[in-house]
């Protein structure tokens, strides 16, 4: 099982290339996506649950990825997954 943000050791931090949000959920609290952290082979690194109200994919990364030392470089990659739903994919510094 992927382990949490806060639970990633500097080698881990280091594989992690690209952040993944997906599996888009409506709550009444906003929108709960997964939010995975990956390598440049697929592997899942860690993932998070993340609820956020309406706003950029960055707002919604912003304080996971803080956690890590990391931050998104360049522009969010977005398309569905095999079951229709939306997946965003930018690559991380």
């Amino acid at each position: 099982m992927p382990r949490a943000f806060d639970d990633l050791d500097e080698h881990a931090i280091r594989r992690a290339r690209i952040v993944v949000l997906h599996d888009p959920l409506p709550t009444e609290d906003g929108t709960t996506w997964l939010l995975s952290l990956v390598d440049l082979d697929g592997r899942v690194v860690a993932r998070e649950i993340a609820t956020a109200r309406d706003g950029s994919l960055g707002a919604v990364v912003r304080p996971y990825l803080d956690v890590v030392g990391r931050r998104v470089d360049g522009e969010w990659l977005s398309d569905e997954d095999a079951a229709g739903r939306a997946r965003h994919r930018a690559r991380l510094d």
